[in-house]
């Protein structure tokens, strides 16, 4: 896929949204997208904020809320209790679809800010919940991460409260098998290492960014953590993904899957929020699949991030998703 100047990926989603779904949070480009769209575009925007971080945000949940004055909605999630985090989006779907009908929607999702495990569950329910609908999901990329550290100093969190599977994304172990571990990492290269120490896999998989999808600065980064793992667990093989493709992030854990011959397999994605659905779209196509998840004990909430410029957009028609799978037809980069 192909970014956008932000302006242009505004541009190009549906002049009328029936609803968005955005995530407040301390990042600044959690505002990157949803400031960009006018008001009288969005019949509903559902602003969801993990609830037990609130003090964290700072004044950003009340630009939104004041943005899309009148047209908001709070839908409160927990990076503790996922069941919570599902129960409250599946309140706010049902209410703002009790007027639709059962037309078909335009949904609009920016997937930029919320935790990959919050994203990993909008995803399975609007695909599952909202039938006959278009998901365009947006994302704001950063200029960079973690801000001005060097390349081999980058963090953005640290330490493991707790690994569990994905809520919506339980996979089918067999206890005769062995156990096949893909992580898609990013920076975070303590909590990968943590991660495979609790599962104790019998083969380990690590993707890193191929080169033409990331930054070079981004690259250095991730190149860095995939070192780190390796001094520690150097019998890890190692493939590339294209980060901002989430069907092509699909493709490269299909081909590992394939190599790795008949085991269980989880998958932890641990990079970007577009590689993420990429990890749910393998699932989708094979329920055996777990997808797991690392919830981290401390944040860099002082430097995540600085905003970007440019995003990314691709279209999920979630009926033919549903009945056809995953294909051209299905899933579109725009």
């Amino acid at each position: 896929m192909n970014p956008h100047a932000l302006a242009e990926l505004a541009r190009l989603l549906p002049q009328k949204i029936d609803f968005l779904l955005c995530s407040a949070s301390y990042e600044e480009r959690c505002l990157s997208i949803p400031l960009l769209l006018e008001p009288a575009r969005v019949r509903v925007a559902m602003i969801a904020e993990n609830a037990n971080r609130r003090e964290l945000h700072g004044a950003n949940p009340a630009r939104l809320n004041a943005h899309f004055a009148g047209r908001a909605i709070e839908v409160s999630l927990s990076t503790r209790n996922p069941v919570v985090t599902a129960d409250s989006l599946l309140r706010a779907l049902a209410s703002v679809q009790r007027d639709t009908e059962g037309r078909p929607l335009d949904i609009v999702v920016d997937i930029t800010a919320f935790t990959h495990e919050a994203l990993l569950i909008v995803f399975n329910l609007l695909i599952e919940c909202v039938p006959e609908s278009q998901v365009y999901c947006a994302y704001a990329t950063a200029r960079e991460y973690s801000i001005g550290d060097r390349p081999e100093s980058k963090w953005l969190s640290k330490g493991i409260a707790e690994v569990r599977s994905v809520l919506g994304y339980p996979g089918e172990l067999r206890p005769s098998r062995q156990l096949h571990l893909i992580v898609l990492v990013g920076v975070e290269h303590e909590r990968v290492t943590e991660l495979i120490r609790v599962y104790e896999p019998s083969r380990i998989s690590l993707g890193y960014a191929e080169k033409s999808s990331s930054n070079q600065e981004h690259w250095k980064a991730n190149q860095h953590g995939i070192d780190a793992v390796r001094a520690v667990y150097g019998e890890a093989g190692v493939f590339e993904f294209p980060v901002f493709d989430p069907d092509g992030t699909r493709r490269a854990i299909v081909q590992q899957m394939e190599s790795a011959g008949d085991l269980n397999t989880i998958v932890a994605p641990m990079n970007t929020k577009l590689s993420t659905l990429g990890a749910a779209l393998v699932c989708i196509e094979n329920t055996s699949v777990q997808l797991a998840y690392a919830q981290a004990l401390i944040y860099n909430i002082a430097g995540y991030s600085s905003p970007g410029d440019e995003g990314y957009l691709f279209k999920v028609d979630s009926e033919k998703l549903r009945s056809t799978g995953v294909n051209e037809a299905s899933i579109t980069g725009m």
